[in-house]
């Protein structure tokens, strides 16, 4: 009779353990979505030489009134346009919808030769992100 109650109560002892500990873990959290694509203009992938200048895309979210305000997100950009969005974390960004500032700077002067046609208060370029799928960005008039 004692090894029954025994094992009747090592067998709720776990059980519930594992309940605890399943509840424990939270929510899954937002969906987040590892974000690839390239710039291009006119079609033609923008080359930027190492050195002599750099593109930087940023990925600003477009948050609905009241909702918690988010970070924008830098891609890291490769000498021929293709760029990732790791997130803060590695695990991507958030699923949503964003503004794309694109800009490309010559170290020598220091300017933006798009002009600020596609920074953060000039560019169209808005973009919903629900998915892996590439992201293709076209920087001409």
């Amino acid at each position: 009779m004692y090894r029954v109650r025994t094992a009747r109560l090592a067998a709720l002892s776990v059980t519930m353990f594992g309940l605890v500990f399943a509840g424990c873990s939270g929510p899954a959290g937002p969906v987040r979505i590892k974000v690839k694509g390239n710039v291009s203009n006119k079609g033609a992938r923008l080359n930027v030489p190492a050195m002599v200048g750099r593109v930087q895309v940023t990925f600003y979210p477009v948050s609905e009134p009241g909702a918690p305000r988010q970070d924008p997100q830098e891609a890291a950009i490769q000498p021929n346009g293709d760029f990732t969005v790791p997130g803060t974390d590695g695990k991507g960004i958030v699923a949503g919808k964003y503004k794309i500032a694109v800009r490309q700077w010559e170290d020598f002067p220091n300017k933006d030769v798009l002009a600020g046609k596609f920074d953060e208060k000039n560019t169209k370029i808005v973009k919903d992100v629900t998915s892996d799928e590439d992201i293709l960005i076209d920087v001409a008039e």
